[in-house]
Protein backbone atom coordinates (compact mmCIF):
# COMPACT_ATOMS: atom_id res chain seq x y z
CA UNK A 1 0.00 0.00 0.00
CA UNK A 2 1.39 3.77 -0.92
CA UNK A 3 2.03 5.71 2.21
CA UNK A 4 0.68 8.84 1.83
CA UNK A 5 2.19 12.19 0.46
CA UNK A 6 4.70 13.73 2.07
CA UNK A 7 3.25 17.08 2.25
CA UNK A 8 -0.03 15.84 4.12
CA UNK A 9 2.09 15.60 6.92
CA UNK A 10 3.99 18.94 6.20
CA UNK A 11 0.90 20.88 6.94
CA UNK A 12 -1.21 18.58 9.09
CA UNK A 13 -0.27 16.41 12.37
CA UNK A 14 -2.30 14.50 15.08
CA UNK A 15 -0.35 14.31 18.57
CA UNK A 16 -0.67 12.79 21.59
CA UNK A 17 1.38 14.42 24.78
CA UNK A 18 1.86 11.68 27.88
CA UNK A 19 2.10 13.00 31.12
CA UNK A 20 -0.34 13.08 34.37
CA UNK A 21 -2.42 15.32 32.53
CA UNK A 22 -2.10 13.89 28.85
CA UNK A 23 -3.71 15.98 25.99
CA UNK A 24 -4.33 15.44 22.61
CA UNK A 25 -3.84 17.73 19.73
CA UNK A 26 -5.00 18.17 16.01
CA UNK A 27 -2.89 21.00 14.24
CA UNK A 28 -2.18 22.42 10.64
CA UNK A 29 0.09 24.80 9.51
CA UNK A 30 0.46 26.88 6.13
CA UNK A 31 2.80 29.59 4.50
CA UNK A 32 0.25 32.24 3.11
CA UNK A 33 1.77 35.27 1.33
CA UNK A 34 3.57 36.42 4.01
CA UNK A 35 1.81 34.90 6.67
CA UNK A 36 2.88 31.44 9.24
CA UNK A 37 -1.00 30.64 9.58
CA UNK A 38 -1.28 27.64 12.81
CA UNK A 39 -4.56 25.90 13.39
CA UNK A 40 -4.34 24.09 16.97
CA UNK A 41 -7.00 22.09 18.86
CA UNK A 42 -6.18 20.42 21.87
CA UNK A 43 -8.67 17.97 24.19
CA UNK A 44 -7.39 17.81 27.69
CA UNK A 45 -7.77 13.87 28.36
CA UNK A 46 -6.78 13.23 31.90
CA UNK A 47 -9.88 14.80 32.81
CA UNK A 48 -12.76 12.72 31.11
CA UNK A 49 -10.73 9.90 33.71
CA UNK A 50 -13.45 10.04 36.89
CA UNK A 51 -10.98 8.41 39.13
CA UNK A 52 -8.72 10.99 38.41
CA UNK A 53 -10.23 14.00 38.32
CA UNK A 54 -12.57 13.28 41.94
CA UNK A 55 -8.75 12.42 43.18
CA UNK A 56 -6.33 14.99 41.84
CA UNK A 57 -8.07 16.86 39.73
CA UNK A 58 -9.48 20.73 39.94
CA UNK A 59 -13.13 21.63 40.67
CA UNK A 60 -13.37 23.10 36.92
CA UNK A 61 -11.07 22.08 34.86
CA UNK A 62 -10.14 23.38 30.80
CA UNK A 63 -11.25 20.38 28.97
CA UNK A 64 -10.53 21.88 25.41
CA UNK A 65 -8.76 24.68 23.47
CA UNK A 66 -8.83 26.06 20.33
CA UNK A 67 -6.52 28.14 18.39
CA UNK A 68 -5.51 29.64 15.52
CA UNK A 69 -2.72 32.31 14.56
CA UNK A 70 -1.15 34.46 11.87
CA UNK A 71 2.63 35.82 12.71
CA UNK A 72 4.79 37.41 10.12
CA UNK A 73 7.99 39.35 9.82
CA UNK A 74 8.86 41.97 7.68
CA UNK A 75 12.94 42.80 6.81
CA UNK A 76 13.47 46.49 6.32
CA UNK A 77 17.38 45.48 5.66
CA UNK A 78 19.84 46.63 7.78
CA UNK A 79 19.23 44.59 10.62
CA UNK A 80 15.84 46.15 10.97
CA UNK A 81 12.19 44.35 11.09
CA UNK A 82 8.56 44.44 11.93
CA UNK A 83 7.17 41.59 13.68
CA UNK A 84 3.19 41.13 13.80
CA UNK A 85 1.32 38.30 15.04
CA UNK A 86 -2.33 38.05 15.61
CA UNK A 87 -4.18 35.05 17.32
CA UNK A 88 -7.65 34.03 18.32
CA UNK A 89 -8.01 31.25 21.50
CA UNK A 90 -11.28 29.76 22.88
CA UNK A 91 -10.85 27.88 26.36
CA UNK A 92 -14.15 25.23 27.80
CA UNK A 93 -14.15 24.31 30.84
CA UNK A 94 -15.70 21.09 32.17
CA UNK A 95 -19.14 23.57 33.44
CA UNK A 96 -19.73 25.11 30.17
CA UNK A 97 -17.85 28.20 31.00
CA UNK A 98 -15.87 29.72 27.84
CA UNK A 99 -13.20 32.23 27.13
CA UNK A 100 -12.57 33.83 24.09
CA UNK A 101 -9.05 35.90 23.85
CA UNK A 102 -8.07 38.31 20.99
CA UNK A 103 -4.51 38.81 21.00
CA UNK A 104 -2.27 41.25 18.79
CA UNK A 105 1.51 41.67 18.78
CA UNK A 106 3.59 44.12 16.59
CA UNK A 107 7.35 44.91 16.82
CA UNK A 108 10.23 46.79 15.97
CA UNK A 109 13.88 45.59 15.81
CA UNK A 110 17.01 47.92 14.97
CA UNK A 111 20.40 46.14 15.45
CA UNK A 112 20.77 45.00 19.12
CA UNK A 113 17.44 46.58 20.36
CA UNK A 114 13.75 45.23 20.23
CA UNK A 115 10.31 46.24 21.09
CA UNK A 116 7.42 44.47 21.55
CA UNK A 117 4.02 45.01 22.41
CA UNK A 118 1.49 42.91 23.15
CA UNK A 119 -2.46 43.41 23.66
CA UNK A 120 -4.67 40.82 24.72
CA UNK A 121 -8.75 41.23 25.03
CA UNK A 122 -10.80 38.01 26.38
CA UNK A 123 -14.77 37.70 27.59
CA UNK A 124 -15.59 34.96 29.63
CA UNK A 125 -19.11 34.08 29.25
CA UNK A 126 -20.55 31.60 32.49
CA UNK A 127 -22.73 29.22 31.95
CA UNK A 128 -25.85 30.61 32.20
CA UNK A 129 -24.72 33.13 29.48
CA UNK A 130 -23.63 36.11 31.17
CA UNK A 131 -20.15 37.82 29.74
CA UNK A 132 -17.35 39.58 31.68
CA UNK A 133 -14.80 41.46 29.58
CA UNK A 134 -11.04 42.06 30.37
CA UNK A 135 -7.59 42.68 28.89
CA UNK A 136 -4.47 43.57 29.32
CA UNK A 137 -0.78 44.74 27.62
CA UNK A 138 2.48 44.29 27.59
CA UNK A 139 5.26 46.42 26.29
CA UNK A 140 8.55 45.15 26.57
CA UNK A 141 12.18 46.64 25.45
CA UNK A 142 15.48 45.26 25.25
CA UNK A 143 18.36 46.50 24.19
CA UNK A 144 22.42 46.99 25.02
CA UNK A 145 24.35 49.87 26.65
CA UNK A 146 27.24 51.06 28.84
CA UNK A 147 28.43 47.32 28.34
CA UNK A 148 25.68 45.61 29.51
CA UNK A 149 21.99 44.28 28.22
CA UNK A 150 18.78 45.93 29.68
CA UNK A 151 15.47 44.58 29.74
CA UNK A 152 12.73 47.17 30.46
CA UNK A 153 8.70 46.00 30.94
CA UNK A 154 5.22 47.77 31.12
CA UNK A 155 2.51 46.03 31.77
CA UNK A 156 -1.20 47.19 32.12
CA UNK A 157 -4.90 46.73 32.05
CA UNK A 158 -7.55 48.20 29.53
CA UNK A 159 -10.54 46.18 30.96
CA UNK A 160 -12.06 46.51 33.33
CA UNK A 161 -10.05 49.35 34.18
CA UNK A 162 -7.47 51.20 32.44
CA UNK A 163 -4.30 51.35 34.43
CA UNK A 164 -0.40 50.38 34.88
CA UNK A 165 -0.32 47.16 36.90
CA UNK A 166 3.66 46.95 37.12
CA UNK A 167 7.02 48.91 35.82
CA UNK A 168 10.43 46.49 35.87
CA UNK A 169 14.12 46.84 34.45
CA UNK A 170 16.74 43.97 34.79
CA UNK A 171 20.30 44.47 33.95
CA UNK A 172 22.97 42.55 33.84
CA UNK A 173 27.09 42.59 32.97
CA UNK A 174 28.99 40.01 32.27
CA UNK A 175 32.36 40.01 33.00
CA UNK A 176 35.76 38.38 31.66
CA UNK A 177 36.14 36.04 34.25
CA UNK A 178 32.91 34.32 33.22
CA UNK A 179 30.58 35.94 36.46
CA UNK A 180 27.63 38.44 35.72
CA UNK A 181 26.66 41.14 37.67
CA UNK A 182 22.91 41.55 37.62
CA UNK A 183 20.61 44.48 39.15
CA UNK A 184 16.73 45.46 38.78
CA UNK A 185 14.09 47.39 39.43
CA UNK A 186 10.81 46.57 39.53
CA UNK A 187 7.27 48.80 41.16
CA UNK A 188 3.74 47.52 40.99
CA UNK A 189 1.77 50.66 41.94
CA UNK A 190 -1.78 48.54 42.43
CA UNK A 191 0.25 47.23 45.59
CA UNK A 192 2.37 50.74 46.19
CA UNK A 193 5.52 48.43 46.31
CA UNK A 194 8.69 49.30 44.56
CA UNK A 195 11.85 47.33 44.35
CA UNK A 196 15.53 47.08 44.12
CA UNK A 197 17.78 43.91 43.62
CA UNK A 198 21.58 43.53 43.13
CA UNK A 199 23.34 40.63 42.68
CA UNK A 200 26.33 38.59 41.58
CA UNK A 201 27.14 34.75 39.52
CA UNK A 202 30.07 33.42 38.95
CA UNK A 203 31.01 30.02 38.37
CA UNK A 204 33.05 28.29 41.08
CA UNK A 205 33.78 24.27 39.88
CA UNK A 206 31.07 22.32 39.01
CA UNK A 207 28.45 24.76 41.08
CA UNK A 208 27.39 28.21 40.09
CA UNK A 209 27.60 30.85 43.34
CA UNK A 210 24.82 33.57 43.55
CA UNK A 211 24.92 36.20 45.90
CA UNK A 212 22.09 38.49 45.83
CA UNK A 213 20.46 41.74 47.93
CA UNK A 214 17.03 42.95 47.74
CA UNK A 215 15.63 45.85 49.34
CA UNK A 216 11.95 47.42 48.64
CA UNK A 217 9.88 50.72 49.74
CA UNK A 218 7.90 49.16 53.04
CA UNK A 219 11.86 48.99 54.88
CA UNK A 220 11.59 44.92 53.99
CA UNK A 221 15.34 43.57 52.88
CA UNK A 222 16.58 40.25 52.40
CA UNK A 223 20.38 38.88 51.91
CA UNK A 224 20.96 35.65 50.10
CA UNK A 225 23.51 32.94 48.55
CA UNK A 226 23.13 30.04 47.51
CA UNK A 227 24.98 27.05 45.12
CA UNK A 228 23.71 25.49 42.41
CA UNK A 229 25.02 22.24 40.57
CA UNK A 230 23.69 21.27 37.18
CA UNK A 231 22.10 17.69 36.84
CA UNK A 232 21.16 15.70 34.23
CA UNK A 233 17.75 17.55 32.77
CA UNK A 234 14.43 16.93 33.74
CA UNK A 235 12.73 14.37 31.21
CA UNK A 236 10.24 15.54 28.71
CA UNK A 237 6.99 13.36 28.39
CA UNK A 238 6.81 11.46 26.00
CA UNK A 239 4.86 12.76 23.01
CA UNK A 240 3.29 10.75 19.74
CA UNK A 241 2.93 12.79 16.60
CA UNK A 242 1.36 10.91 13.60
CA UNK A 243 4.00 12.61 11.33
CA UNK A 244 6.81 11.26 12.82
CA UNK A 245 6.04 8.20 12.69
CA UNK A 246 5.04 8.56 8.60
CA UNK A 247 8.41 10.09 8.70
CA UNK A 248 9.83 6.60 9.84
CA UNK A 249 7.38 4.51 7.31
CA UNK A 250 8.96 6.55 4.26
CA UNK A 251 12.60 5.99 5.57
CA UNK A 252 12.17 2.70 6.21
CA UNK A 253 10.59 1.83 2.50
CA UNK A 254 13.71 3.70 0.63
CA UNK A 255 11.98 7.26 0.50
CA UNK A 256 14.50 9.94 -0.01
CA UNK A 257 15.43 11.97 3.36
CA UNK A 258 13.93 15.14 1.37
CA UNK A 259 10.47 13.82 1.02
CA UNK A 260 9.78 12.36 4.89
CA UNK A 261 7.31 14.42 6.87
CA UNK A 262 8.49 17.16 8.74
CA UNK A 263 7.09 17.34 12.59
CA UNK A 264 4.81 20.18 13.12
CA UNK A 265 5.84 23.62 14.80
CA UNK A 266 9.32 22.37 14.77
CA UNK A 267 8.32 19.72 17.16
CA UNK A 268 7.38 20.91 20.44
Amino acid sequence: MPLPAASLADGFDLALRGSAEPIGELSAHRDVGPFALTLRHSEYLAYLNRDYRDSDGEENPLVRRSEIGATGNLDLGARSALPYGLGFALDEWENGERELRVTGQGGLVLGGMRAVHRLTLAARYGADGGASPNGGGRLSLTGEAFGGRHDGVVEYDVLPQRRITRLGLNSDWRLEDGGVVVAGLDHRPLDRVSEARFGFRRPLGAFEMTSNVAADSTGAYSLGLSFSLALNDTPEAPVWRLSSMLSALRTASGAPPDQAGSTFLGGD
